[in-house]
């Protein structure tokens, strides 16, 4: 649960909307990576050390991002056609 919270939440345990922005672009960062787990390989320890002191999760690669968009516009396009959306 580490790897989603906001600098302020891991050291104040203050929870806002500002936050709650703050894991949406966790999510979306995983979504963009195909998967990949935010910090692998770092323990919930290194991460609170390192969010703390202002660090931020690195862009996803652009293969990562155009693999990403490209089955989003897969998904839409079969959905849509799927169910009758035009």
């Amino acid at each position: 649960m580490v790897r989603w919270c906001a600098p302020e939440v891991l050291l104040s345990h203050v929870i806002s909307s500002a936050s709650d922005v703050w894991s949406y672009g966790v999510v979306v960062w995983e979504l963009l990576s195909l998967g990949m787990q935010p910090y692998c390989g770092w323990s919930d320890e290194q991460v609170i050390r390192a969010v703390s002191a202002g660090f931020i999760l690195p862009m996803p690669s652009v293969r990562h991002v155009s693999r990403s968009l490209l089955l989003c516009e897969i998904f839409f396009t079969v959905g849509s056609t799927l169910h009758g959306v035009s």
